[in-house]
């Protein structure tokens, strides 16, 4: 939670995946994962039922989520093919 009592938002820190001691891995909601790879939630989701996403975790059939250290690992890795 902010200091507002909501949920963090993109750009104030909610994004930072770097497990602190003693704490589990960070797991992004879609909408999250789709602001850092800079697409619409249409596209987003496009490519989730797809499966070109990395790292999905499906709790059931309306609650997804992505493990947000495979989602930085496959963009660094993308950065480093594209020309």
């Amino acid at each position: 939670m902010n200091a507002t009592g909501g949920r963090p938002r993109p750009g104030n820190g909610a994004l930072n995946t770097a497990p602190q001691k003693d704490e589990q891995p960070r797991l992004l909601r879609p909408l999250e994962a789709f602001t850092l790879l800079s697409v619409g939630r249409s596209k987003g989701y496009e490519l989730l039922a797809r499966g070109e996403i990395p790292g999905i975790v499906r709790f059931g059939p309306r609650c997804t989520r992505i493990r947000a250290a495979e989602l930085r690992r496959w963009l660094e890795g993308r950065e480093e093919t594209t020309p």
